[in-house]
């Protein structure tokens, strides 16, 4: 059976926000890091890899959204001091 979707170009998805990449880096470091008690040295060590690479980039975009919400703060109290 010849399925036309499965030569299609796939739909583009919405790009998600800080928050939704935020959770995908959680759940990802939870899994490698359950992998870290794996039998195989080889699992281990990619293991130990893909979280120190995951917990890298979970760093930068924690603190490009705490940047994000201090920036919207001061944004928000400096256009209340404008109309006062």
């Amino acid at each position: 059976m010849n399925d036309s979707r499965s030569n299609s170009v796939p739909k583009r998805v919405r790009a998600g926000g800080l928050e939704a990449l935020k959770r995908k880096l959680w759940r990802a470091l939870l899994t490698s890091e359950n992998l870290l008690d794996s039998d195989d040295p080889q699992v281990r060590l990619r293991a130990v890899h893909a979280t120190s690479q995951a917990a890298g980039v979970y760093r930068s975009i924690y603190e490009t959204a705490d940047l994000e919400a201090r920036l919207s703060a001061l944004e928000e109290a400096a256009k209340r001091k404008r109309t006062t």
